[in-house]
């Protein structure tokens, strides 16, 4: 596919791709990441396609609600706000150029999307279909369209700002921002431009990074396993004190036991720190309403609990010791 706006210039046969005996013909429309991209990056063809996807759901919507019987009004609106609207907005960032009535078709794309809603909104108020568009979105409390896909590109623009400094996306927005501070009259503007010119109050330098985790992947957390193999009694303790002072060499380090566990229907936990001798239980209540698998849970919170409230601000680190009998 070429793109291009220049209408002097054919992009037919004589623009194909010749390897060996096979042609690749340039088209005029493809899709990518379900949106239709056309020659023009104008998009009619995608908004084309959502009106007819939309359309589609809307009948189907029809049919299981009528005024009289069927699906009830808020689960109707629920099936439109969580299956038809998405599918028919997707992506609006990329077709949308919200108050460009000049190089974007935005009437043509609102236009026909309103009759999409129009559609659903006379199936979940069971109005008459001479209904007016403006009574169907007092009834329903449903945004206009246009109202909607702006709401989206805000919430887009705000999202993009908030990616790591080596996503490509970011690197996109860096690039806007540059060609709008040294080209201010250019003519052909991109839509991350054209965002930033018509919503100068959502672009900030200052906009908080927020990861995809909570810990990157590579991460690997500092737990020490002490495995058990000895019958004796007295030969295991020795073993894990052994290990445990080995491990446990800094003076920064504070050593906190956990357990859960649960005896005649009674669920509790229990913590207790060696390094500073406080200890930490809490019951939980009968196994028909918890279980041992959350009580593990309740002793690692003690423990985070009895860390930051008890212990000396002279330790810094914290071993999680998980000691594993093994018969």
């Amino acid at each position: 596919m070429h793109f291009t706006k220049k209408r002097d210039r054919s992009y037919n046969k004589e623009a194909a791709i010749h390897l060996r005996d096979i042609s690749i013909n340039p088209t005029t429309e493809a899709k990518y990441l379900g949106v239709m991209f056309d020659r023009k990056l104008k998009f009619r063809s995608h908004v084309d396609h959502a009106i007819k996807k939309g359309t589609k759901f809307a009948l189907a919507v029809t049919r299981i609600a009528k005024c009289t019987w069927g699906t009830p009004f808020k689960y109707i609106k629920r099936l439109y706000t969580a299956v038809v609207r998405p599918r028919t907005q997707y992506a609006a960032a990329i077709w949308h150029r919200p108050e460009d009535y000049k190089q974007s078709p935005i009437i043509a794309q609102t236009k026909g999307l309103t009759k999409v809603q129009r559609l659903a909104m006379s199936a979940i108020s069971g109005c008459f279909r001479t209904t007016p568009t403006d009574t169907l979105l007092y009834e329903t409390q449903l945004p206009p369209v246009e109202m909607e896909l702006r709401k989206q590109v805000k919430k887009y623009l705000t999202h993009i700002q908030t990616l790591p400094k080596k996503d490509p996306v970011a690197n996109c927005m860096r690039r806007a921002k540059l060609f709008r501070e040294n080209s201010q009259t250019r003519t052909n503007m991109s839509n991350l431009e054209h965002l930033i010119v018509k919503y100068p109050e959502l672009v900030s330098e200052n906009m908080e990074t927020i990861l995809t985790y909570v810990r990157p992947p590579w991460w690997n957390p500092n737990n020490i396993t002490i495995n058990i193999k000895q019958e004796n009694k007295e030969q295991a303790k020795w073993e894990h004190e052994v290990s445990l002072r080995e491990h446990t060499k800094s003076p920064g380090t504070t050593c906190i036991y956990t357990d859960g566990s649960g005896i005649e229907g009674n669920i509790a936990a229990a913590t207790y720190s060696t390094t500073t001798n406080d200890k930490i239980h809490q019951y939980l209540g009968e196994e028909q309403t918890t279980n041992v698998y959350t009580a593990e849970l309740t002793g690692i919170q003690l423990a985070m609990i009895s860390t930051l409230e008890h212990s000396p601000p002279t330790y810094r680190n914290a071993s999680s010791l998980s000691t594993i009998k093994q018969p």
